[in-house]
């Protein structure tokens, strides 16, 4: 997350998603099924997180945006069936 080609590519992936489910695109469909759905949503529950918690600590850094997107997506997904992952979920906790 901090090395600035990766976030940025990772926003940048993360907004395309984002706008196809803003457009009302089937997640399945989307990703090309189910397995795919679930490492999706796993790595944006992960990412999501991570910018949050990025954020938090350093306001100005451009975390906010990339978290909000993750949201985003996880409000989409969810909506559709597919809620943030509970494993990763699990493993944040700790």
């Amino acid at each position: 997350m901090r090395d600035p080609v990766l976030h940025q590519r990772y926003e940048e992936i993360a907004g395309v998603v984002a706008e196809h489910l803003s457009r009302g695109a089937p997640l399945a469909e989307l990703m090309g099924g189910g397995i795919d759905v679930a490492k999706l949503v796993s790595s944006i529950t992960l990412f999501r997180a991570a910018a949050t918690r990025l954020s938090a600590s350093d306001p100005n850094s451009g975390y906010t945006r990339l978290a909000q997107v993750c949201e985003a997506i996880l409000e989409r997904a969810n909506a559709q069936g597919h809620p943030p992952c509970a494993f990763t979920l699990e493993q944040l906790a700790q």
